[in-house]
């Protein structure tokens, strides 16, 4: 069981979501479970009519993982997520004229330029778990550095 946490902007109560993603396991791959599997992930996802249109003919573990984590278009994935708080958060700062948060949009726009970059075959040499794993941590990040820079009581020195 994996957790993997997307950011979700426009949710009330909170920049960063976890969604639950139980990965499929114990099948041989190809076989109906499998698939079946793959298409139960999909759906908790709300994903399996995106993920049917772009790949009509390949339910595979790889094809899953690219969509989920690197679909620019589906908004559940998480490297549009992210490029959506990035893009919140350049708006709140230039829309206010805010000095406030800009390390945070720079943490940002690395993460959504590390996610654009990134393949399917990295997350298979460095492994899912890990590439999860790292992923959280940078939202962990993201999170802590927003958190410091509009909410922490404290006002910025005024200029």
């Amino acid at each position: 069981r994996q957790q993997l946490i997307v950011l979700h902007p426009k949710k009330p109560g909170g920049l960063v979501r976890p969604l639950n993603l139980l990965l499929p396991h114990g099948a041989e791959e190809g076989s109906a479970v499998d698939v079946s599997q793959w298409f139960a992930l999909l759906r908790a996802a709300a994903g399996l009519q995106a993920f049917s249109r772009q790949y009509p003919d390949d339910i595979s573990p790889d094809s899953v993982a690219s969509f989920l984590l690197f679909n620019p278009l589906f908004p559940r994935s998480l490297l549009c997520a992210v490029n959506e708080a990035s893009s919140a958060l350049s708006t709140l700062r230039h829309s206010f004229q805010l000095r406030a948060g800009m390390a945070a949009a720079s943490q940002l726009r690395a993460f959504t330029s590390t996610l654009h970059d990134a393949t399917i075959e990295e997350v298979q040499e460095d492994g899912l778990d890990e590439t999860i794993d790292w992923a959280q941590s940078e939202l962990i990040t993201a999170t802590n550095m927003i958190g410091a820079a509009f909410f922490s009581g404290e006002l910025p020195p005024e200029h």
